[in-house]
C-alpha cells in the first residue's frame, strides 16, 4: 500500500476545499515530531489540523503561504 500526504485547505467562509499541496517529500519522522500523532495512530493516517506554529515549520518544505483569516489547513494522507 502505497501512502500520498498533502496538505488540503479550505475556505473558512464556504467549508470548500479550496487547495492541495504534496508533501511525500516531507520525511515522516519529522512530521511526527510536528504533529505529535497519538500512539494509535503512528502513521499518521488520521487528519491533521495545521496552525499557525506548524505552519512556519512546513515552510521549510513547502512553498505556501498559510492565511489563516481566510483558510484552514490540515495535513492529510491518502492510500494510492
Amino acid at each position: 500500500m502505497r501512502v500520498q500526504r498533502q496538505i488540503s485547505w479550505f475556505s473558512i467562509s464556504s467549508e470548500e476545499l479550496v487547495g492541495e499541496s504534496s508533501i511525500d517529500h516531507v520525511p515522516l519522522d519529522d512530521l511526527k515530531k510536528l504533529f505529535d500523532p497519538p500512539a494509535d495512530d503512528p502513521l499518521m493516517y488520521n487528519p491533521y489540523e495545521i496552525n499557525i506554529y506548524q505552519a512556519k515549520e512546513l515552510r521549510r518544505w513547502v512553498r505556501l503561504i498559510f492565511d489563516f483569516d481566510s483558510f484552514t489547513y490540515y495535513a492529510e494522507c491518502f492510500q494510492a
